[in-house]
């Protein structure tokens, strides 16, 4: 039986965990409650298209609504909230809509007991079209959540059946960046991804409110709803990420673009204290290994078994350390990875760079496809993306860059192998994902290279 080797397993742990997580942050798998503020008062003019009025009541429509069907004269711009659904469109459904600006209304007390309502999520506008590959797909699921009235979130499982409607209480579907949701006291819930169902058991009285949109822009208690699928603490995170964005934005520079990178320097110089104690502890630990290396070689070429092992504890003693000292980097390696987890939900979810530019980048929100592919690539999509590309040509610049002067000729090659392989595997995590992330990501390994030359 050969010596178990610590070190190697302990690297290799750390390295996996800066993985795990990383995943975990593009997937964004993390579910958990956040609070907001209550309901503020709507003075907005209708904002809700022909085409989604159609879509949304498709479900409880029995007849084909032409597509030339008016469903409201409030102009754009018309601020003045006068509500109008063509009133042939209320009358076959035997129901009456108004618009309350960013609300729509249904009066549903003319439907018979016992009451149903069916009403179709409009996926075109809630659900993202992009065709995502890879992990990226999660950008274009469909999330069930209920908002109640202290504007505390809670995820619901699709389907969903059976689920009390209290006052005040909403429900539904939560794309990318818009949210689909209704409120309807007395009802029951049945909800899925193509269509919500409200059922009374006797004559439905109270009104039927709908809201379509970006929570929180017009109504700040749907703010809740954003980062609303990460643990309370991240989300305000994310929110506090968005904040310096915004002001980066708004202070410095008009282009997003620019802005990211901006906020990927800010966020290094805030780290640099921590980053600087990682590296002195990092540099500690390799001169630990070039010291304990010899000794655990020469034990492994020698002994077998249970003296291999006692023999190795003590060399470990001998130097007074313990078989884990190799992690002595990774707490400031894991007081840094929330705020990269954070800044990755941020920049894949901020509806404000949809349609941004950068340099080639036609659009902040997607990959930068600069050419299509004749076919498609599994879990990297179908377009040649070039700022992978760019961001693993960094990486790799950084890796060869890469040098620990403590450490044995052996180690410093494992440790290159190591860095390699994860500039690889982000390089394949990465391609499918909206230009904003990578582009952070390749300033950010930019950064981590001149820091490197700068430490020398």
């Amino acid at each position: 039986m050969r010596c178990f080797d610590v070190d190697t397993t302990l690297n290799a742990m750390q390295y996996l965990i800066r993985l795990v997580i990383i995943a975990a942050a593009l997937s964004g798998s993390i579910a958990c409650v956040f609070a907001s503020q209550p309901l503020a008062a709507e003075t907005m003019a209708c904002h809700y298209s022909a085409s989604e009025l159609k879509d949304i009541v498709a479900a409880q429509s029995s007849v084909k609504l032409p597509n030339g069907t008016p469903t409201g004269n409030a102009a754009p711009g018309d601020n003045t909230n006068k509500p109008a659904i063509n009133s042939d469109l209320n009358s076959a459904l035997n129901l009456s809509m108004t618009c309350e600006g960013s609300f729509l209304a249904i009066d549903v007390s003319r439907l018979p007991p016992p009451a149903t309502l069916k009403l179709s999520i409009p996926t075109a506008s809630v659900q993202d079209q992009y065709p995502f590959a890879g992990l990226a797909g999660y950008y274009q699921r469909l999330l069930g959540v209920s908002l109640d009235a202290n504007s505390s979130v809670a995820p619901l499982a699709l389907p969903a059946e059976n689920i009390p409607m209290a006052a005040n209480e909403w429900a539904g579907v939560q794309g990318r960046y818009q949210v689909f949701l209704v409120t309807a006291p007395g009802a029951t819930l049945l909800l899925d991804e193509q269509k919500i169902e409200l059922r009374w058991s006797s004559k439905a009285t109270a009104e039927v409110r709908v809201f379509l949109g970006l929570p929180g822009a017009r109504q700040p208690a749907f703010n809740a709803l954003r980062y609303g699928h990460l643990w309370g603490w991240l989300a305000a995170l994310c929110l506090g990420i968005e904040k310096l964005l915004l002001l980066l934005h708004a202070a410095l520079t008009a282009n997003w673009g620019v802005a990211i990178v901006l906020l990927a320097i800010t966020l290094k110089l805030l780290l640099l204290p921590v980053s600087l104690l990682t590296a002195k502890a990092q540099a500690k630990v390799n001169l630990l290994q070039a010291q304990l290396q010899p000794k655990l070689t020469a034990i492994k070429g020698n002994y077998d078994g249970e003296e291999a092992h006692q023999r190795s504890m003590a060399a470990y003693k001998s130097l007074g350390i313990s078989p884990f000292f190799a992690l002595r980097p990774l707490p400031g390696t894991l007081i840094q990875l929330p705020i990269l987890v954070a800044t990755f939900n941020v920049l894949g979810e901020m509806p404000q760079l949809q349609g941004a530019t950068f340099l080639w980048i036609n659009n902040l929100a997607y990959p930068d496809a600069v050419a299509a592919l004749p076919f498609t690539v599994p879990a990297m999509g179908a377009g040649l993306n070039f700022l992978p590309f760019l961001m693993l040509l960094v990486s790799v610049l950084a890796t060869v860059a890469f040098s620990a002067p403590h450490s044995s000729a052996a180690d410093t090659r494992r440790q290159k192998r190591n860095l390699y392989l994860m500039s690889a595997v982000f390089f394949l995590l990465f391609y499918p994902f909206p230009a904003a992330m990578v582009l952070y990501w390749t300033m950010n390994n930019g950064l981590q290279l001149i820091q490197q030359r700068l430490l020398r």
